[in-house]
C-alpha cells in the first residue's frame, strides 16, 4: 500500500476560480504524493484536465431551488458513504471550498487528516454556524485565499495559513505574448458568474451611462450557457455598447483585447474574498476597478494599478471609465503598475506554500 495518498473533493466543477486553483494544487500534489484522487461532479470545468483518478458523484444546479437542494443533499449523502470507504486506506482529505461538509464529517469518523481550502464566505448566519462547527471539529489545517477571509473566518484552535491564488505558468506565458494595446476604442471587460450579487445589473447601468462616448465598449463573459443567458436577461434591455458571451475555457481571447477590468460584486449582498479575474487581468497588464472591501483590495492599490470604488456607485465608476478614455497616458501608467504587481502572486510562492501545508501533514 502507498504511504502518502490524498483525495481532493470539490462540489461543482466549472470554469470559475476555485476549481481553477484546485487544478493547480492537484498538479503540485502529483509530484508529492504516491496516489492522488479527485471527487467532483459531472459538469465541465477546469478539473476535467486534472491528471489523476476521478470519481464522479452527480450534482446539478437547477432553476428550481428545491431541485438544487435535493441534488445537493443527494451529493452529500453519497460523498459521506464514499469517504467512509477510505477507512482502511492511508489518505489525506483535501476539501476545496467549505461546501462538501459531508467529507469532513466522514473523514473525522474514520480518523483522517483534513485540509479545508476556504474560497468563500457563507451566505447566511445559519450556514456560517454549521460550517464553523463542522470545520472546528474536523479540520487539521485551514487555507485562506486572502487576509480578509482569514480575518473574517479564522478558527483560532486550528492552524491556518493565507495562500494567495496564483496563475499557472502557462497562463502567464500566454499573457506575456499579448502586450497591452491601447486602440481607439477602450474595451471594458467583466468576467463573472451569472448571479445578481456579482453586479450584473450594475454593469448594465454603467454601460448605459457610457453610451455618451462611442469609443468605450463593454464585454461580459459569464460562466453560463446561451439559454441561461437568454433567460436571465429576458426582461432586460441590453445597451448597444455591451456584448455578452457564454462560458468558455479560452478566456485569453477576451483579456488580450481588454483595457479595463470590472469586478462589481455588491458588498451589500456578498464580499469578494479574492478576485481571480483581477489577477488574470494583472497578467495582461490590465488595471481593474474593484469594490472597496474584501480580497480585491489586496490586489489593487487605489489609483496605482486600478481603483477601489463601491459597485453601487455606478456614477463614479462610469465617470472614471470616461476619464480614462480621455487620458490614455494615465491608463498606460496603470497598466505598467498592474503588471509589476503580479510578482507578488507568482506561482512559485503558491507552490512553496502548498508544499509547506503538505509537509505539515506528511
Amino acid at each position: 500500500m502507498s504511504n502518502n495518498n490524498i483525495v481532493f473533493i470539490h462540489l461543482f466543477n466549472n470554469f470559475s476560480g476555485s476549481p481553477r486553483v484546485l487544478s493547480q494544487v492537484i498538479d503540485i500534489a502529483l509530484k508529492k504524493f504516491d496516489h492522488v484522487e479527485l471527487i467532483t461532479n459531472q459538469s465541465s470545468g477546469f478539473l476535467n484536465k486534472s491528471n489523476c483518478k476521478k470519481i464522479i458523484i452527480p450534482y446539478k444546479r437547477y432553476n428550481s431551488k428545491i431541485f438544487t437542494l435535493m441534488s445537493f443533499l443527494n451529493y452529500q449523502i453519497r460523498l459521506f458513504i464514499k469517504i467512509l470507504s477510505y477507512r482502511n486506506r492511508n489518505y489525506k482529505i483535501y476539501i476545496n471550498t467549505t461546501m462538501p461538509l459531508a467529507a469532513a464529517v466522514a473523514g473525522k469518523i474514520i480518523g483522517k487528516q483534513i485540509i479545508f481550502h476556504w474560497h468563500e464566505t457563507s451566505m447566511s448566519n445559519l450556514q456560517n454556524m454549521i460550517i464553523r462547527f463542522i470545520v472546528k471539529h474536523t479540520s487539521s489545517i485551514n487555507i485562506y485565499v486572502s487576509e480578509y477571509l482569514k480575518n473574517a473566518k479564522e478558527i483560532e484552535s486550528i492552524q491556518s495559513i493565507v495562500i494567495y491564488n496564483s496563475l499557472s505558468r502557462n497562463f502567464v506565458q500566454k499573457a506575456i505574448e499579448e502586450p497591452y494595446k491601447l486602440n481607439k476604442k477602450i474595451n471594458v471587460l467583466m468576467v463573472s458568474s451569472l448571479r445578481k450579487f456579482k453586479g450584473i445589473d450594475k454593469l448594465i447601468d454603467i454601460s448605459n451611462k457610457c453610451l455618451v462616448n462611442d469609443n468605450i465598449v463593454f464585454e461580459l463573459v459569464v460562466d453560463s450557457t446561451k439559454r441561461e443567458i437568454k433567460n436571465y436577461f429576458n426582461n432586460t434591455t441590453i445597451p448597444s455598447n455591451l456584448k455578452i458571451h457564454e462560458s468558455t475555457s479560452d478566456i485569453h481571447q477576451f483579456y488580450k483585447n481588454a483595457n479595463i477590468l470590472l469586478n462589481l460584486t455588491n458588498r451589500k449582498m456578498r464580499v469578494e474574498t479574492f478576485g481571480m479575474t483581477v489577477l488574470e487581468a494583472m497578467a495582461y497588464s490590465i488595471p481593474s476597478i474593484v469594490p472597496t472591501v474584501g480580497g480585491p483590495t489586496e490586489l489593487i492599490k487605489n489609483e496605482v494599478n486600478g481603483y477601489q470604488i463601491d459597485s453601487n456607485d455606478t456614477n463614479e465608476i462610469a465617470r472614471v471609465i470616461l476619464n480614462l478614455e480621455s487620458n490614455k497616458f494615465k491608463l498606460q501608467n496603470m497598466s505598467t503598475s498592474s503588471k509589476n504587481m503580479l510578482n507578488k502572486f507568482d506561482f512559485k510562492y503558491f507552490e512553496e506554500k502548498i508544499n509547506h501545508v503538505f509537509d505539515i501533514l506528511l
